[in-house]
């Protein structure tokens, strides 16, 4: 039973890692064409 559940613990991890990495990609390639696309006002 420990070992199924420390293998489920490190899947949930990687998911948790992976989702992180992958959000943070797509919200700083939204974040790029926004500020390319409209002008900033100062």
């Amino acid at each position: 039973m420990m070992l199924t559940e420390g293998r489920i613990v490190e899947a949930h991890r990687l998911i948790i890692v992976n989702s992180h990495v992958y959000l943070s990609r797509v919200y700083n390639r939204i974040s790029c064409l926004g500020g390319y696309s409209f002008p900033r006002k100062e």
